[in-house]
């Protein structure tokens, strides 16, 4: 698990959260990162967790820079993704593919080269809801990551389609602090096979109190640039209730309480 300000994020994988290898943490841009271990065809969940910042919150994430919608936080709370929404009621599950040579090249022509193969990256920022609107449109699902750099032996592709909460609609904002409008937090996690990080000498320092700091400024430090997908929401009826009250909308009722 990564933590940084009133924030903690972690992959998991069957319900169980990977453990992070060599944790450091760049308060200059608000940044931790870290390695996980993984394996070909395992499926994954994204969670994050605001410990009470009693500030509204929208999250994205991307996958081998692609940019996938996230949840929104109350100030408080936890919530996670799973998968990427392809209709009303299904999507299709995070899943960790392998990568090798041989495939590239039968593949070449049915992948597309990412900046950042082979991380998962979650964004947090601060905002100030201002209506309830439409659902998001169902995502195009690109390619899989093709050629990326040295050493990414495995990329995410998205499952087969599986039931999943019935789409509501998304929340309309704005950035909570006009003067940095970007990131509050990130977490980038750097995923590799077992074999890849025993390779590299970065299986066996796993711990969570080892974290590495560079130089320190004030956390109000401008974060990173504004990240354009929408996200979708992750309510709880009394959530729904009192931030539509707030933007001025009547009561309906929401079904997305997927954790």
């Amino acid at each position: 698990m990564l933590r940084l300000y009133e924030f903690s994020a972690w992959i998991s994988c069957d319900g169980i959260p990977l453990p992070v290898f060599q944790p450091i943490v760049d308060a200059n841009n608000s940044r931790v990162t870290c390695w996980i271990a993984c394996d070909e065809g395992e499926t994954f969940r994204v969670h994050w967790r605001d410990e009470g910042s009693k500030v509204d919150t929208a999250a994205y994430i991307t996958l081998d820079d692609y940019k996938v919608p996230g949840r929104y936080l109350w100030g408080e709370g936890e919530t996670s993704r799973g998968g990427i929404r392809t209709g009303p009621n299904t999507e299709r599950p995070f899943t960790f593919d392998n990568f090798d040579e041989e495939s590239a090249d039968t593949e070449r022509d049915h992948t597309v080269e990412r900046r950042e193969p082979g991380t998962i990256v979650l964004r947090i920022r601060r905002i100030s809801l201002t209506r309830v609107g439409e659902p998001n449109p169902t995502p195009h699902i690109p390619p899989p990551a093709g050629v990326g750099e040295e050493g990414a032996d495995l990329r995410v592709v998205f499952g087969s389609p599986v039931p999943a909460v019935p789409q509501t609609p998304t929340i309309r904002f704005e950035s909570y602090d006009k003067e940095n409008p970007g990131s509050y937090v990130t977490f980038v996690f750097r995923y590799r096979t077992q074999h890849f990080l025993i390779s590299r000498g970065l299986f066996h320092s796993a711990s969570e109190s080892m974290y590495r700091f560079v130089p320190v400024h004030p956390p109000s430090t401008p974060g990173s640039p504004e990240i354009e997908t929408n996200a979708e929401q992750q309510f709880t009826q009394t959530n729904v209730d009192t931030r539509r009250k707030e933007c001025g909308q009547s009561r309906q009722s929401n079904n997305d309480d997927e954790s």
